[in-house]
Order: structure tokens, then sequence, then C-alpha cells
């Protein structure tokens, strides 16, 4: 008990000295929970109180021995005399701990409002124990996963891909039991939670054979990848951001692992448009363009984080910034591949979502404020290489950009979800969002064009 209570204590001392951060995801929590004064977000906000803490554990866990490997510091720690198996329940016990605290965090705001003002009514309190209930199943199964992906990792980029396989059907399969959880489906609420109690247990299971067979010396292998490094840039200042996005083409393809996360978001919009029919009746369009919108964001925080900040972590931006390629086409020939993906993803999606509304009984066409959200998704996308770009460079430690960035392109299903809901015309809605969203975008390229030079960011190397 002494080497796990030791472990997990350095892994709050090295997430405490990173304190902006922390405070940055207690807000969101807190920000969730407030949310429960608006009548309509009551499904929502259930599902985000699962989801948010569970995303964050599995930035977490992967980073519990694959940070490690990054920094050359696993040797040092396998070398005292803490057991494997101590390590690996300390690790997980600060994922499980902080996931926990995340969760309380949206929780307590939603106790509060609801015995202050009555806020959610239809939301009872065997409802918020079923919902604590499934955040604890899925917490303890993604733990596992991810001390397992991240054992077996080179990386946190590595690792981060791998726990993709398994984070997004845990996570879809939470979405639709929280679904029926606020319908008040309760049986088909508990038989669908008891398979998908057997399914985390078999999860785990394997999961935890898979960690048993590993010695403290598979610990450091790298499950047979080696670790992605920029090299041979190219001085041609010709058409330079095309120059940085062909090298950034190659690059892309030795993450094999993340084509099935685009694959996934390509079918995302069509199966919740599914599944809104099936719980709520009716085809909603709006629903399928806001999962569209988080996940073209989602493709374009995680390539851009992982080619600006991937340089900075493997030590070759400097080779980078030696060549006469300005700051401006840097960071717009790395997102280019970023938003390629994101406008073929959303081309294929909506003609796909097309497609299963006109079987399901609704319209083959997009109607013009749709159109403008669609495009507002897309505009969201180019913001977010910005953003991504900009807090892996400046901040401490790459990865802790890459998750602001990714807690952040939540707001993507913002503006459908705006037009959806809000009173008023839908077209001033999206017309006002796609405004709002262009506007954000110049003045964003603007300012790194101007105002960040290359020696600034020569000093955050």
């Amino acid at each position: 008990m002494d080497g796990i209570r030791a472990v997990c204590t350095q892994q709050w001392r090295l997430s405490l000295k990173d304190s902006g951060t922390l405070a940055f995801y207690a807000c969101g929590a807190l920000a969730i929970g407030g949310l429960s004064l608006w009548r309509p977000a009551g499904p929502f906000v259930l599902n985000a109180m699962v989801l948010y803490p569970l995303f964050l554990l599995g930035q977490w866990a992967s980073e519990a021995f694959a940070a490690e490997k990054e920094t050359r510091t696993l040797e040092s720690l396998l070398s005292t005399s803490v057991e494997k198996k101590q390590l690996l329940f300390g690790k997980g016990a600060f994922c499980l701990e902080a996931s926990c605290a995340c969760f309380c965090l949206s929780l307590a705001p939603v106790l509060i409002l609801k015995a202050a003002v009555g806020a959610l009514p239809d939301v009872s309190g065997e409802m918020l124990l079923a919902v604590a209930g499934l955040f604890i199943l899925g917490a303890v199964c993604l733990t596992l996963t991810g001390l397992y992906t991240s054992a077996v990792s080179a990386d946190v980029q590595e690792a981060g891909s791998r726990g993709q396989r398994f984070f997004i059907p845990i996570g879809f399969c939470l979405v639709v039991l929280l679904t029926l959880v606020s319908q008040r489906q309760d049986e088909a609420a508990v038989l669908l939670s008891a398979v998908f109690l057997v399914l985390t247990a078999l999860v785990s299971g394997w999961v935890l054979w898979r960690l048993k067979r590993l010695n403290r010396g598979g610990l450091l292998a790298d499950g047979g990848k080696n670790p992605v490094a920029g090299s041979g840039y190219q001085r041609d200042i010709r058409s330079q951001s095309l120059i940085v996005l062909g090298h950034e083409w190659r690059y892309f393809k030795a993450l094999g692992r993340f084509k099935l996360s685009l694959l996934m978001f390509t079918l995302a919009p069509a199966i919740f448009m599914v599944l809104w029919d099936y719980f709520f009746g009716g085809v909603n369009l709006y629903t399928a363009l806001a999962v569209l919108s988080l996940g073209t964001a989602r493709i374009t925080v995680n390539l851009t984080a992982y080619t600006i900040g991937g340089e900075r972590a493997y030590k070759t931006f400097e080779s980078l910034l030696s060549t006469p390629i300005g700051t401006g086409a840097l960071f717009l020939g790395k997102g280019l591949l970023a938003l390629l993906f994101s406008l073929i993803i959303s081309v294929l999606a909506v003609l796909l979502v097309l497609v299963v509304s006109v079987f399901i009984g609704g319209t083959a066409l997009l109607s013009p404020d749709q159109w403008l959200v669609l495009a507002a998704g897309l505009l969201f996308s180019l913001l977010m290489t910005y953003v991504t770009g900009l807090s892996t460079m400046l901040m401490k430690k790459p990865r802790q950009g890459l998750y602001v960035a990714a807690v952040l392109s939540f707001l993507a299903a913002a503006p459908a979800l705006a037009v959806w809901l809000l009173p008023g015309s839908p077209m001033l809605w999206a017309l006002g969002s796609l405004i709002l969203l262009l506007t954000a975008d110049l003045l964003l390229a603007v300012f790194i064009h101007r105002k960040i030079s290359r020696e600034q960011l020569m000093r955050c190397i």
C-alpha cells in the first residue's frame, strides 16, 4: 500500500505543478453543472457529466507510462523498489481520483441548483445514481485500457491513438445508456446496462491479463513502433504552405491507427441521427451536424497538435525554423492536412446522413441555415488549427496545449445547437455564427503572421 500511495502522491504533485490547466478543467466541469439551469439541456448535462471526465481520464491514463518514456524517466522509476503492481495501481488510482473529482465538480452544481431553484425537474435522484454508476463502470474500464495502451506505446501520441479504439465504442455505449436513463426507459436501460457491465468486465479482464504478462522490461518496450520524428525539411520558399503540407502528408501515412478514427468520425453523424429518430422520433439533422462539427474539430486538434507539438517534443523544430518558411505559412501548412481531411469527412458524412435520412423518412436536402452551420463547422476547424498550434507551442509542455485545445473543441457543437434550440430565426443564428467564426479566423491569422516571430518560437523550444 505504501508503494501505491507514493506513486499516486507523486502523480498528484506533478499535476498540481500545472495548476492553470487543472483550473481550466475544473471550470469546464462546473460549467457543465451550471447548464442545469437551462431545462432543455437536461439530457446534454447528463451525458456531459459522464463523458467529460472520462475524456480527461483517457488523456491522463495515456500519459501514465508513455510520457515517462518520452522524458526518459521510466528507467529510473523502474530501478526503484516499487513493484510493477504498485506502479500500475498507483498511476491508476491517480486517474480514477482525478476523474471522480471532475465528475463531482459537475454533479455538485446540479444538486445545489436542483435543491435551490428546482433545476432539471425531470431528473430524479435515482437517475443521478444511475448516471454515477455508469460513470464508475466506464472510468474503471478506461483506466485499465489507458494504462495498458500507455505501457505498450512508445510515446503519448501512439498511446492516444491506441486508446481511441477503446474510448470511442465505450463512449458510444454510454451515450445510448444515458439517453435511455434520461428518457425513463427503465427496462431497456437495465437490460443494456447489464450487457454493458459484462462487456466492460470482459475488456477489463483481458487488459488485466495482458498487464500481468508485462514484466518490468516490457514497460520499456515501444510496442515495435518508433517515435515519428520530423526530418528533411526543404528550403525552397515557393509555395511554402504546400511544402509543409507535403511533409505532413508523409507524416500522416505513418499514423495508421488514426485512420480508424477518421472512419468513426465519418459514420458518427448518421448513427446519432438514427439514434435520435429511435429515441425521440423524427429526423433531426441539427444533431447530426453538431456531431459532425465535433468530429472535424477533434481531427483538426489531433493532427495539428501531433505535427506542431510533435516537432517540439522530438526536438526537430529548430531545423524547421532555420528554413526560410514564415510563421504564417508554417501554421497554415501544418493545418492544411487537418483541414483537408475535415472537408473530405464533412462531404462524405453529409452524403451519408442524407441517404440515411431518406431511408428513415426524412428530407434529402439540407436547409439554407443547415448549410451555413456546416460551413461554420469548417471555419471552427480552421480556428482550432491556429488555437492548437499556439497552445502546443507556447505552453510549458506540448501535450498540455493538446489537452486544452481538445477541451475547447467541444464548443464546435455550439453553432448547430444555437440554430436548433435558441428562439428566433435559425437563418440569423446560423449567419451570425458564420460571421463570428470568420472574423475570429481572420484576426487570429493576422495575429500569428504579424505578432508571432521566429525568435519567439525559438524561445519556446
